[in-house]
């Protein structure tokens, strides 16, 4: 697949992640799962709350999500899938998503990196 094609469909990806609704079969694996946001600023403590609840409660987990950017030094592999950024990986993940297959999904504005999740971050 050419990295033109490649660009228009994560323009299309990026167009349409704001009306993205993942297929039936997903919707099902994630039925039965409760999420519990841990939302504040930059460096308030977000982490440590997190990990000293999943420590503390075995009901907890965390979420680990994927991205298309470049890994970084501190990324953990219990908490962030880095895909590689090549044609073939890209192509495979905006097919996904083009059928449903992840559970969301955002394109970042200005890197055009793709975040997200898929049902077994769960």
């Amino acid at each position: 697949m050419s990295g033109i094609s490649i660009h228009y469909r994560l323009k299309a990806a990026e167009a349409g992640q704001n009306d993205y609704r993942p297929n039936s079969e997903v919707v099902q694996k994630i039925a039965q799962k409760s999420l519990v946001m841990i939302v504040g600023p930059a460096a308030v403590g977000k982490s440590y709350v997190i990990n000293k609840l999943v420590q503390a409660d075995p009901r907890f987990g965390l979420t680990r999500s994927f991205t298309t950017r470049e890994p970084r030094a501190d990324d953990s592999p219990e908490t962030i899938r880095c895909l590689p950024p090549t044609d073939e990986s890209l192509a495979e993940l905006l097919d996904m998503i083009l059928a449903g297959e992840v559970v969301n999904y955002t394109v970042h504005p200005t890197t055009h990196a793709i975040y997200g999740t898929f049902t077994d971050s769960y």
